[in-house]
């Protein structure tokens, strides 16, 4: 069962976004610091593999071309960064954001704890809302609310709620 303060509060707001990478990632140390223009400190926790919406339809992502699934530092929020050539794009935008769809679904490959695996992440309902920043290919998934408090969450144990 998981501290239901982390659907209230950020479980890392306290981190620096090394330590909040340890944590995610299960005592990995960061090997690469990428320099990002974003609305907030991003860490990575992996690659996106696919994604499946409220109706139920896939959206998959070859392995090596998937976006980044990024943590923000400050809000919680999971962000999905384009790669070219296996680094992030340089510039994730602020506004400028459309609604695409409720993701029913995320699943990602990471390197936890020194050990590659495939994680998905069914989330709850009511579904959390995928936004997307067109001209580059940023989107952001924004939690729901429920009985006001957010759908979903990051902690140490991945994707929650």
């Amino acid at each position: 069962m998981f501290d239901s303060a982390i659907f209230e509060e950020n479980p890392f707001e306290d981190d620096t976004p090394q330590a909040m990478y340890r944590k995610i990632k299960w005592g990995n140390e960061p090997t690469k610091l990428h320099k990002i223009d974003a609305p907030e400190p991003l860490v990575c926790l992996g690659e996106v593999a696919q994604l499946i919406d409220a109706q139920k339809k896939v959206k998959k992502y070859r392995e090596g071309s998937g976006p980044f699934l990024a943590i923000g530092a400050h809000s919680n929020y999971v962000y999905f960064v384009p790669q070219k050539r296996g680094k992030p794009i340089k510039k994730v935008p602020k506004w400028g954001y459309t609604e695409v769809c409720r993701i029913r679904q995320t699943d990602y490959l990471s390197d936890k704890g020194g050990e590659d695996a495939y994680y998905f992440h069914k989330h709850e309902r009511p579904y959390p809302m995928l936004w997307i920043h067109e001209p580059t290919g940023c989107m952001v998934l924004a939690p729901a609310s429920y009985k006001g408090r957010r759908s979903y969450a990051v902690a140490v144990e991945g994707i929650v709620g």
